[in-house]
């Protein structure tokens, strides 16, 4: 259970530094308000309509009222939101055509229902895939646009490189038999090469169906979800906050999670995540956490954060985005979402 939370830890704190990243993109400035961002990959926030945009476990994608939990629509027209860009959410559709086209679907915020689609051809070998796959790892991320009918979006696809043993040979064997003194199947083999990435941005006109490049530097999963991304700078003293290493950034870059360890390892609730504002330092409030750090944003006097896949007491909790009062630290709603990760085995 405890590896199984440490590696959680670890994926929330990369999907936390995504968000970090869209503030560093063209048109974005520090701690500056934005209009619409990502809590994590796949999953859209927009305040200005009050909606929080995630992939349905049932299928499709739901709008989700952030202050109520309430689902205000859902479409099968797109799997994944990628972001908003000229007025439209900006979404990705599982294609059933070549393993190579990603098919991008163009939807009005306010009803989710679908206005156009265009199916863009990827370069050979990458495989734009929603769901999770042992294959290899897709991410997208429509950039914010104001002019209508736009949409600028960045992907990158790491693919995971199957590495088997052929038998009859040394390494086989070895591994079969097993080192001097060690146990059979535990044979140190050839190293793992480093996955093969490939990445782009493009601009889509969702009138005419165009596609033209955009220039933009290389970018991988790994490179876009740095966990120092999401940490604040050490240079920047932010009043009223401690001066401590585990200082954590909102996703739209507004305030400041600091975590703190209160319990033991036989509680299950054993962090204190205190929130604060950015700019001036006040405190908002605190509440409870079974890992170190969420993935969040503040909007009136609640934490909207999400929580990964974990067993408890034998019961299974799927991933879902929630709601907590920093008031009194209580939990106002919760809302299942898909699983973005691929969690069955892989390839030899």
């Amino acid at each position: 259970m405890r590896m199984a939370q440490h590696r959680r830890n670890d994926v929330v704190t990369r999907f936390l530094a995504f968000g970090t990243l869209l503030l560093l993109l063209p048109g974005r400035t520090g701690a500056q308000p934005m209009n619409a961002f990502q809590l994590r990959p796949g999953l859209v926030v927009d305040p200005t309509r009050g909606q929080i945009y995630v992939s349905s476990p049932d299928g499709g994608i739901d709008a989700v009222n952030q202050s109520k939990g309430e689902r205000v629509w859902n479409t099968k027209a797109a799997d994944r939101p990628l972001g908003l860009s000229g007025n439209r959410l900006i979404s990705q559709a599982e294609s059933h055509g070549a393993v190579n086209e990603m098919l991008i679907v163009a939807i009005t915020p306010e009803d989710g229902k679908p206005e156009v689609s265009r199916t863009v051809a990827m370069p050979p070998g990458v495989r734009p895939s929603v769901a999770p796959s042992p294959r290899g790892e897709f991410v997208a991320v429509a950039q914010p646009q104001p002019a209508a009918g736009q949409a600028v979006i960045s992907w990158s696809y790491s693919e995971r490189i199957r590495q088997g043993i052929p038998p009859g040979t040394a390494e086989a064997i070895r591994g079969e038999e097993g080192p001097a003194g060690g146990a059979p199947g535990v044979a140190p083999g050839p190293a793992t090469p480093a996955p093969r990435t490939t990445s782009g941005t493009f601009r889509l006109d969702l009138a005419s169906g165009a596609v033209a490049p955009v220039p933009a530097p290389p970018m991988t999963p790994t490179a876009m979800m740095a966990p120092q991304a999401a940490t604040v700078p050490e240079a920047e003293r932010i009043p009223g906050v401690p001066e401590v290493q585990n200082r954590f950034l909102s996703a739209d870059g507004r305030h400041v999670l600091v975590s703190t360890p209160t319990g033991n390892d036989t509680d299950w609730e054993r962090y204190t995540l205190t929130v604060y504002e950015r700019g001036t330092g006040k405190r908002l409030g605190e509440f409870k956490s079974h890992v170190s750090t969420v993935p969040f944003f503040v909007t009136d006097s609640r934490v909207v954060f999400e929580t990964g896949p974990y067993t408890r007491q034998s019961v299974e909790e799927p991933p879902k985005i929630r709601a907590v009062d920093l008031t009194s630290g209580k939990e106002v709603w919760s809302k299942e979402v898909r699983d973005p990760e691929y969690r069955g085995p892989f390839p030899p």
